[in-house]
């Protein structure tokens, strides 16, 4: 029996078959993502019906076909589909409606994200004893052995730049969906040991300090009866000429936009003071709870003027603000005149002893680099109960002796196919960095001996571009040239460096490095590919580590689609983690083809 539930409630149906189809897995391209759904069918227009789909027939204002409406699926009981979406698709005689798997579209929801946008790295230190602190981290900020370009030695703590671990970043995007996360490969040091180099200029982007800039008017009033019992008496806040967000005209201060070096320029003009013996007037420019500079009025005229310039750099809550005070009575009112202002300009060169790394970023897409963690570790996602269950398609094949037992429900072989949709070769590439000859370096294939296929195909393009891996002051590392001899000092870039990813091993027999005061033995060496170790960043060790048993399937490949008898427990308890077993041979699922009870269902499958 099946049973529809939209909005919780339960729809009228007729005796007509609703038919499910189930795909998780495209072979020839693994970045795809995709969910289960019915055929469109039909409802019919009850009283229960058209109440619970807002009457549409009647030309009323309900927004039912414009709305995501929650649908469920049971057969006998069974949820096929929970939590579901429905679409009405057209209203004639019946009610014509198609239901969707309501899946986590991880993909969708990063669209169009920057790195920067979800903020994955936190803001830290980089000066020499906090570099010193990371040499051997294990997650966000790294600092490994680079050669970063500068003649005079692997480490200068002036030409010294992070790496930030591709796990620590990875993670952050798809936790940004609001999935929890699971999965082997989430420990796995082939995974863990991934780092991308620092990439993006070390100076903040204009558009950052731009917006953090700002000026008010703080003149045009009266205090009147200032004397030395009123202490210090906050300067309203009259006007902004720009930089509005900035300024706080509630409070009269101006709120910092964080770990930013800021010039303060204060001009104040007073008026209309009549002095007494002696009398002082005091301005102050005040960061927060501290005076950070101040001037004074001693001259006996009804006028005077005090500017104040101070550069420093703010934190996230640090306010400014300033005020005036006097030692004495002075009888009548002050005037401030409306020439008066504060104006903070925000400067790009960054204060290292507290780095906003999200705002250094080049445009690095988040979706881009989930489909290169995607295809480099074959991963194939799953998500059930809010979680993102991570499985890479080596373990899924590898993993026989959990295999769905089909063998009772196979009827016949329905066809078979021998394209695959993979050619002769099949590459994976990294960008070409201009600065390595070898155009092919980091590349990789599955190489599948069948003459029919086409001769060559490109899988996957990495978003990262290659690296040379050399020599250097004794130390086999990754060359990243971003400084020179001509560089002066950090943000001193010769060539502003790139979108990179690297393979960390630990010091064995190199020199020790004197990262702030101390030469160190333990620390971490960053290279892209070296054949003297165990791993690296190249495509082919991925390749022949997360694609062994696919690709040996793919040498002979048999794309069969198989005549099943299912039943509905057998829909419920399908996993796209787990690969089949019909008497025959073992084999992965890849769609299921409009599942509809009480029939035969035609199944894709993969032979292994």
């Amino acid at each position: 029996m099946t049973t529809i539930t939209v909005n919780n409630q339960t729809v009228d149906l007729i005796p007509e078959k609703v038919a499910i189809t189930i795909s998780r897995i495209e072979i020839g391209d693994l970045t795809k993502r995709f969910i289960n759904y019915t055929n469109s069918f039909k409802i019919p227009k009850t009283v229960n019906n058209s109440r619970i789909f807002g009457f549409p027939f009647e030309e009323s204002n309900t927004s039912f076909p414009y709305t995501i409406n929650s649908a469920s699926l049971y057969i006998d009981g069974i949820p096929l589909i929970l939590n579901g979406i429905m679409i009405l698709r057209s209203n004639d005689v019946y009610f014509n409606v198609n239901i969707y798997e309501q899946d986590y579209d991880y993909f969708s929801s990063i669209e169009g994200l920057l790195i920067r946008d979800i903020n994955p790295i936190a803001d830290s230190s980089w000066e020499p004893p906090y570099i010193d602190t990371r040499r051997i981290a294990t997650d966000d900020i790294v600092s490994p052995i680079v050669n970063w370009g500068k003649p005079g030695g692997i480490y200068q703590q002036n030409f010294y730049l992070p790496c930030f671990y591709y796990h620590s970043i990875i993670k952050k995007i798809l936790e940004y969906t609001g999935l929890s996360l699971s999965g082997s490969i989430l420990t796995d040091n082939r995974f863990t040991d991934l780092v991308i180099p620092f990439c993006g200029e070390f100076l903040y982007p204009e558009t950052l300090t731009n917006g953090a800039s700002g000026k008010a008017t703080i003149g045009g009033i009266s205090i009147p009866d200032l004397n030395a019992g009123d202490g210090d008496v906050k300067i309203p806040l009259i006007a902004a000429e720009y930089g509005d967000d900035n300024f706080d005209f509630t409070n009269n201060e101006f709120d910092s936009a964080g770990w930013l070096t800021y010039k303060i320029d204060v001009s104040v003009d007073l008026s209309g003071i009549t002095w007494g013996d002696g009398t002082i007037i005091t301005i102050k420019l005040h960061v927060s709870a501290f005076v950070v500079d101040s001037e004074v009025i001693t001259t006996p005229t009804a006028s005077g003027n005090v500017a104040i310039t101070y550069t420093g750099s703010l934190l996230p809550t640090d306010y400014v603000f300033i005020t005036i005070s006097s030692n004495a009575t002075i009888g009548d009112a002050v005037t401030i005149d409306p020439t008066s202002y504060i104006r903070m300009t925000s400067s790009r060169v960054v204060d290292r002893s507290s780095v906003k790394w999200n705002s250094l970023w080049i445009d690095v897409s988040c979706k881009d680099l989930v489909k290169d963690f995607f295809v480099r570790f074959g991963i194939i996602p799953f998500v059930y109960g809010g979680n993102l269950i991570l499985k890479t398609i080596e373990e899924i094949i590898s993993d026989r002796a959990n295999a769905l037992d089909w063998s009772d429900k196979l009827v016949e072989i329905d066809s078979i196919s021998f394209d695959s949709g993979y050619s002769q070769h099949n590459k994976f590439k990294y960008k070409d960095s201009e600065f390595v000859l070898d155009e092919t370096l980091g590349s990789g294939e599955i190489l599948i001996t069948n003459e029919t296929l086409p001769l060559s195909k490109d899988i996957f393009i990495s978003p990262f571009e290659n690296t040379t891996t050399e020599i250097t002051d004794g130390y086999n590392v990754a060359t990243v040239p971003v400084y020179n001899q001509d560089s002066t000092d950090i943000e001193v870039f010769a060539e502003t460096p790139k979108l990179k990813l690297l393979t960390l091993k630990d010091r064995t027999n190199e020199a020790a490095v004197t990262f702030y005061v101390t030469p160190r033995t333990d620390y971490k060496l960053a290279y892209f590919i070296d054949q003297d170790q165990p791993k690296d960043t190249g495509w082919q060790y991925f390749i022949n580590e997360f694609y062994n048993s696919f690709s040996a399937s793919l040498q002979k490949s048999k794309m069969i689609t198989k005549k099943f008898n299912l039943r509905p427990v057998d829909i419920y308890n399908y996993n796209p983690h787990k690969i089949i077993w019909d008497g025959k041979g073992y084999y992965l699922v890849i769609k299921i083809i409009n599942y509809m009870d009480g029939k035969l269902t035609s199944v894709d499958l993969m032979k292994l």
